[in-house]
């Protein structure tokens, strides 16, 4: 029953915070040159969807190091070859190519303002290899975390060395507040996930407090969360926000979906997150620039665009990975999720 309790919880987390990166990037106001903090609205749904990505580090260090010991790293580290080092190389030349199409035919970049891109080889190779048009730099920082996983699993032997240690990074990062997709920025996230998944296996909020509390620290976790938020709107940054949320809104779910997802029934849909995450920016682009090549940026439109597209995104997206699952190309972009 954990178990399957656990595998719910995941796929839950995975599809609710897929959906969330696409409304993240669905900042319709910065399609027409315009600010998102010009538009209240959007720019509080914007701040609250950014608890996603620290979340995805969170969850993916914690399945790395559930039952993790060094023995496995040979299996794991095969495993991520095809789930994440293939897809990645793969979705970054289609996209590439995509890009270099776009701002090469001439009536293609004049509609899409763009200059000419990736002129020479040296450029392309940059391009594939460090994700320049894609969002997977995500799981590029993955595949260096993972190299980590000898090191992590030393000071791991040790609970007090491993929290020695996740605090001086964890002090680090908030102090220099690194750039949104530094290594460095994430570190301390992913060592959370690595630890709990280590040392807790059974990895729920009746783990640490007794059933009849369970409420009560619930509601205490969301008035941290809430309060983390808000401070996050105040002071127009996220870095406090994504370093206590992850913990925070793992345990949130147990309070209040519990049954839900003890309940829950995966569909097949929900195994295309992959793809959709890979694939989303380039169809919000698409979409997003059809509505500012046709509309003025009235707040109607704006709102409506910022509202849709990720409707729309998702949707097609969804409809396009169940066309084509069955097929070998699918399994191999999508890491055989």
């Amino acid at each position: 029953m954990e178990q399957s309790y656990f595998r719910n919880k995941v796929t839950f987390l995975n599809v609710l915070l897929t959906i969330m990166i696409v409304v993240l990037h669905a900042k319709s106001p910065e399609r027409f040159g315009l600010l998102v903090e010009d538009y209240p609205i959007i720019y509080c749904i914007s701040m609250l969807c950014r608890v996603a990505t620290p979340l995805f580090f969170f969850l993916s260090a914690l399945l790395f190091y559930k039952g993790c010991c060094f023995n496995d790293l040979e299996r794991k580290y095969k495993s991520r070859i095809d789930s994440l080092l293939i897809p990645y190389l793969l979705w970054n030349i289609i996209f590439v190519a995509i890009f270099w199409v776009l701002s090469h035919v001439p009536i293609l970049s004049s509609k899409m303002n763009m200059g000419a891109i990736l002129s020479n080889p040296k450029d392309i190779l940059i391009a594939i290899l460090d994700s320049h048009h894609t969002d997977l730099w995500f799981v590029k920082d993955l595949m260096a975390y993972t190299i980590l996983a000898p090191v992590l699993l030393l000071f791991f032997k040790n609970k007090k060395t491993s929290f020695i240690l996740l605090s001086i990074v964890l002090a680090i990062a908030i102090y220099l507040q690194p750039a949104y997709k530094s290594l460095l920025r994430w570190l301390p996230i992913y060592m959370i996930g690595a630890a709990f998944g280590y040392y807790w296996n059974d990895l729920t909020i009746d783990r640490f407090v007794r059933a009849r509390h369970r409420n009560l620290y619930t509601v205490i976790a969301l008035v941290m969360l809430i309060t983390a938020y808000l401070l996050a709107l105040y002071k127009n940054t996220d870095i406090y926000l994504i370093y206590i949320s992850p913990i925070l809104i793992w345990f949130i779910v147990d309070g209040l979906f519990y049954k839900l997802i003890q309940d829950f029934r995966v569909k097949k849909w929900m195994s295309y997150m992959f793809f959709v995450f890979c694939t989303h920016h380039f169809v919000l682009n698409v979409l997003q620039k059809i509505v500012v090549l046709c509309f003025d940026p009235t707040p109607l439109v704006i709102t409506l665009t910022y509202f849709l597209s990720p409707i729309l995104c998702v949707f097609f997206l969804i409809k396009s990975a169940d066309l084509i699952s069955h097929y070998k190309v699918y399994k191999i972009l999508s890491g055989g999720r």
